[in-house]
């Protein structure tokens, strides 16, 4: 076998795996992980994401012990975290594989909470920017300034229509001190 049919060898089984990887999460997801959450959920009379599955839970049901029989602790806890990732983000995961592509659930889950993220994100900012606006003063110095600009503008109002804005000043002191 030449180099390039080595190299061409090589290649055809990557992407054999990963097309397989793809093919494998998008099965377990669809097809298994939520019956395992409901399995585990009916066993253990807990809700995700309330608590987490443990091996003392594990141990005190046959029909868990019978799950995960024949996976050694490692492959039952990364398979756990799958079950419960995709019981709390089906949705995501669905959109995230019909739109970018199945792949490994790790790198899916990347995905979906740097997605997250950023509208978490982009949320603040949009809080931040609604607060920042500027609101009423209700202090009496900020009402005080309030009525000087109302005020003001009437003066202007009353400018534009010919009357001195002095006299108008003058007018309203009067009626004030009458009052």
């Amino acid at each position: 076998m030449s180099y390039q049919e080595t190299v061409e060898a090589v290649n055809a089984a990557l992407v054999d795996a990963s097309f397989m990887s793809g093919h494998q999460t998008r099965k377990l997801v669809t097809e298994v992980y939520l019956q395992a959450a409901e399995i585990i959920m009916n066993e253990t009379g807990a809700a995700w994401p309330e608590k987490s599955l443990t091996k003392k839970m594990i141990d005190g049901s046959h029909v868990l012990q019978d799950m995960f029989v024949m996976l050694s602790q490692a492959d039952r806890s990364e398979h756990v975290r799958d079950i419960k990732f995709t019981y709390q983000n089906y949705d995501a995961i669905i959109t995230e594989g019909e739109t970018n592509g199945w792949r490994k659930l790790d790198a899916m889950r990347k995905a979906i909470q740097k997605a997250q993220k950023a509208a978490e994100e982009a949320t603040e900012e949009a809080t931040e920017e609604a607060t920042e606006e500027p609101t009423e003063d209700t202090t009496p110095d900020g009402q005080k300034d309030d009525y000087a600009s109302s005020i003001y503008a009437l003066l202007i109002q009353a400018e534009q229509a010919g009357h001195d804005p002095a006299e108008v000043i003058q007018d309203v002191v009067n009626l004030f001190k009458n009052k």
